[in-house]
């Protein structure tokens, strides 16, 4: 059987956050907490973490020398919970201020196993010109305008999330060559 994963993506570990993470858990989900420890470690007791920190970032390949790292590079939690959660097909990230809500949430959670997709968010917008990444993704990706997404719940397969891995990691490997017009 197709597995999911989702990760709750944080920066704290609060009745709010917890709350979420039974939500998902007593609807017989796999869950775990994607927290941003950047600035400071969070303590989350017994429960399940992946940890976004410099260190680890640095480990897989990732540039981390960004301001605002973890806000702008939602998806490097993603790629963090496959590296270590690689049993799973697919997987979810879900804000700290967002739910997923269905009468049955394993199966709507599970829709993009069973279609096969490789990415679903709320919505694709077209990038406006403050959006950090436009005139990179534009350039690299030869269109005329990028496209970007809402990431407060997003699914990613695991094919698809360790692909996104590997040019990411291409990507910090050009910039740090100086190439700063690919990166």
């Amino acid at each position: 059987m197709r597995k999911f994963l989702i990760g709750l993506r944080t920066t704290k570990f609060d009745i709010q956050t917890l709350s979420l993470f039974l939500y998902y858990k007593n609807a017989n989900i796999d869950v775990v907490l994607v927290v941003d420890e950047l600035k400071k470690d969070v303590d989350c007791g017994i429960f399940p973490k992946v940890s976004i920190n410099k260190s680890t970032l640095t480990e897989v390949g990732l540039y981390v020398e960004l301001e605002k790292l973890g806000w702008l590079c939602g998806d490097f939690g993603l790629y963090l919970m496959s590296i270590k959660y690689p049993n799973y097909d697919g997987y979810w990230l879900i804000e700290d201020d967002a739910l997923a809500a269905s009468e049955s949430l394993t199966t709507y959670l599970g829709l993009p196993l069973s279609k096969n997709l490789d990415l679903c968010a709320k919505s694709f917008l077209n990038a406006h010109s403050g959006w950090v990444w436009k005139e990179s993704a534009e350039a690299y990706f030869q269109v005329p305008i990028a496209k970007k997404m809402s990431f407060s719940i997003v699914y990613v397969s695991k094919k698809f999330c360790l692909e996104a891995l590997r040019k990411r990691i291409e990507y910090v490997e050009l910039y740090s060559k100086n190439n700063f017009l690919n990166f």
